[in-house]
């Protein structure tokens, strides 16, 4: 099957022009096939899937080996992973031959050593992948079929729901090709060289070309450069000129702006001839006639008879007892008593035979519905702590935030609870509590950061009391005059002893 389906797309006109290089994952029999068809094509494995398989093989249970030498092998498979050339591979594949279990390093030579220009970073960037390491294009296009398409449907509900998101794929793209073709940059380019280069590539490869565009003469200059091609990673991989065929161009007095030196595929004429919402519709043949077809759903308009309500209520019934069987205690005991009240419903004799006419005899509370309360989940998600590959998150530094960049409300809770603490501020939040004397702290126990100068004291003056005021005065006296004093490092100044907190919570 995957031989016929790869034959129709070599036969198409759109297969011999473009398909230059596929992502498949490490399928054995997908490989074969696209190799035999396209001899001339480069296989590229993705990313995320290269570090799921390794992840997935590379376990204590398959190979034998220890947990502590299961990490350290992925390290070093994560570093070559990320290699940008083959003299980086090179050297760190020395590193991991010599510190590697003799397991993990016979399954790496067998499967992966030979095969590293299809899944090492900077080695596929030479085979043209246009910056692109995963699949994420083809996975976003499967789950959007995933949210619509429901599953277990048949054939006819499957191409018909597939048609739909097919429709909704093609006027979004569309919508984006007339935006592009519509709008104007508001900001005038000044450089001349920019401003045709913004003309001539789309928006999305002028950003990638800018960027090399503004660099400035520090760049160096590789060996393999020439005025119209590098051997850099960018330009084999995007085929657009990087900073050092610029900054060649500089150095020999050549013009900045060449179409030559850009692939034909992102200039905007290439763009807009390949849209179809720029192509003449197809005009259909006199012989050719649409005809609408229909699908009718067959409609039981006959009466069912007692038993036979009897069945088919039976097995809602019976699938609404299993439900309620596994619930909690709190949710039958709370669906026990809507059923009761159903019940008490329906045997209520009915005055007409057909649809209730006056919907609002049966009057009820908005109150008087009761919703179940949301549960929390417990724990992380999978994935939460532990990167594609298994090994441990790297926690980032969180940056503290300055006293100043708060909002004023967190200020004010701040300076409250330096001066009491947090169930006063909480008081002061919900029940309008007016802070007495007896909550303010003794002045060794205020943060000694309420002395600062960005620290404004009277934000908080209207949530106290006289007699608290006058207290929080006297504490800041005497907290002025006994200020403890520091020394942190050499070649610093003496500054005062902060205390435990800072103004950056």
């Amino acid at each position: 099957m995957l031989f016929t389906y790869w034959e129709c797309q070599k036969n198409t006109r759109l297969a011999k022009e473009t398909y230059a290089l596929r992502y498949p994952n490490k399928d054995l029999k997908e490989r074969s096939v696209i190799k035999s068809l396209f001899p001339t094509s480069r296989l590229v494995i993705c990313l995320f899937h290269t570090l799921r398989t390794f992840n997935r093989e590379i376990t204590c249970e398959k190979l034998g080996i220890t947990p502590d030498e299961r990490d350290s092998s992925k390290k070093f498979i994560e570093q070559l992973c990320y290699c940008k050339n083959e003299k980086e591979y090179q050297e760190i594949h020395t590193i991991f031959l010599s510190q590697a279990p003799h397991q993990v390093q016979m399954y790496f030579e067998k499967n992966w050593h030979d095969i590293r220009e299809e899944w090492v970073t900077g080695l596929t960037f030479q085979s043209g992948n246009f910056l692109n390491t995963t699949n994420n294009r083809l996975e976003s296009f499967n789950s959007k079929l995933k949210s619509v398409i429901p599953f277990f449907s048949n054939l006819s509900e499957f191409f018909k729901q597939l048609f739909v998101v097919i429709k909704c794929v093609r006027s979004e793209r569309d919508s984006k090709t007339i935006n592009l073709v519509q709008k104007l940059p508001t900001k005038k380019i000044e450089n001349s060289d920019e401003y045709k280069y913004s003309m001539l590539l789309t928006p999305y490869a002028f950003n990638y070309l800018k960027k090399g565009l503004s660099c400035t003469n520090k760049t160096k200059i590789l060996e393999g450069t020439s005025l119209t091609s590098c051997s850099c990673a960018f330009y084999n991989s995007m085929k657009l000129p990087c900073k050092h065929i610029f900054n060649k161009r500089r150095a020999t007095n050549h013009s900045l702006y060449d179409e030559d030196i850009c692939d034909k595929r992102w200039t905007r004429n290439y763009y807009y001839k390949s849209q179809v919402i720029f192509k003449e519709p197809l005009k259909l043949c006199e012989a050719v006639r649409e005809v609408p077809i229909e699908i009718q759903e067959k409609k039981n308009t006959r009466l069912l008879s007692a038993n036979e309500k009897f069945r088919k209520a039976s097995v809602k019934a019976s699938k609404l007892a299993e439900l309620l069987s596994i619930s909690s205690q709190f949710n039958y005991e709370r669906r026990m008593n809507q059923l009761e009240q159903i019940i008490k419903n329906v045997n209520q004799p009915s005055t007409s035979s057909g649809p209730d006419k006056n919907p609002t005899t049966n009057k009820f509370k908005v109150a008087d519905i009761k919703l179940p309360t949301k549960i929390k989940c417990s724990g992380r998600p999978k994935g939460a702590t532990q990167t594609t590959i298994g090994l441990p998150i790297r926690k980032k530094q969180i940056k503290p935030i300055p006293y100043n960049a708060h909002n004023y409300l967190h200020k004010e809770n701040l300076i409250i609870e330096w001066l009491t603490n947090k169930t006063v501020v909480n008081k002061v939040r919900k029940d309008k509590y007016l802070i007495q004397s007896k909550d303010i702290k003794h002045y060794s126990d205020v943060f000694n950061g309420i002395i600062e100068n960005e620290v404004d004291i009277n934000t908080v003056k209207s949530y106290c009391s006289n007699d608290a005021w006058k207290k929080i005065i006297a504490v800041l006296k005497q907290k002025k005059k006994n200020i403890t004093w520091c020394r942190k490092k050499e070649k610093e100044s003496i500054r005062p002893n902060r205390g435990t907190h800072n103004l950056y919570e």
